[in-house]
């Protein structure tokens, strides 16, 4: 299914998690920063697509967060509190992980 979607589509998607948006460093060097963190080996660490265009800073962050290792977990909310929220990518879609 996700290759079916288009770039603006799961940047779409991934806004759902946190703030999602695109910058520029400079023309050609783009990147997606996210207000999320994944759940790595008991620490927390961020993960940025990075692109010489918007679509593919943002297949690259897709990417990064649907082909995660066992044990790893996309963080949301606030990732030190009660109210944490963990997710993964099925194959079709991103579910809460328990």
């Amino acid at each position: 299914m996700s290759n079916r979607l288009s770039w603006q589509q799961k940047l779409n998607i991934l806004q759902r998690f946190g703030s999602a948006s695109l910058h520029m460093r400079k023309p050609g060097d783009w990147f997606v920063a996210q207000d999320i963190g994944i759940y790595s080996n008991g620490l927390l660490e961020g993960r940025y697509g990075n692109g010489n265009t918007p679509k593919r800073a943002v297949e690259q962050h897709w990417k990064l967060l649907t082909n995660l290792q066992d044990g790893e977990y996309i963080v949301v909310i606030n990732a030190h509190s009660h109210s944490r929220q963990e997710y993964r990518w099925n194959g079709r879609m991103f579910v809460m992980a328990s």
